[in-house]
């Protein structure tokens, strides 16, 4: 692949390939999210993370590695760079979500100052028609 600018075709067809468990999000929904000012994305045709900055508090939408690409540092590249690019619009806090069960994701978030704050019961709907539970993260923003 290369590093092509970002569009919402290659957000959905990237979040398609790196959702095995969760419906992916299609190329409406992510138009809907980039058409607010307050979101952005930092990354590439790769991986990226989504985000947005509300009255000082970040929400890390999504963050999403090709599976070609993995085990390369990316995600935690575009971790960081969604965490700098946040700061700069005034997050002084960070929230996100992620299954319970993805120890990858969380091991990142814990690496890079995220803590746990608690669990939402059957939050992920699964495409196998269960529901798993959605761990509840947060962290603060030095300035």
């Amino acid at each position: 692949m290369s590093t092509a600018p970002l569009n919402s075709a290659t957000l959905a067809l990237l979040h398609h390939r790196g959702m095995h468990d969760l419906r992916p999000w299609s190329e409406a929904e992510f138009d809907s999210f980039l058409a607010h000012d307050a979101c952005f994305v930092s990354g590439d045709d790769r991986g990226f993370a989504l985000g947005r900055v509300i009255a000082g508090e970040a929400e890390l939408l999504t963050i999403v590695t090709d599976p070609d690409h993995r085990k390369m540092g990316l995600g935690r590249a575009n971790l960081r760079a969604f965490h700098r690019h946040a700061q700069t619009l005034g997050a002084e806090v960070g929230f996100l979500e992620v299954m319970a069960e993805n120890t990858a994701a969380i091991t990142l978030y814990l690496a890079e100052g995220w803590e746990k704050a608690g669990v939402r019961k059957a939050y992920y709907h699964l495409q196998d028609g269960l529901k798993a539970d959605a761990l509840v993260m947060t962290r603060t923003f030095a300035f």
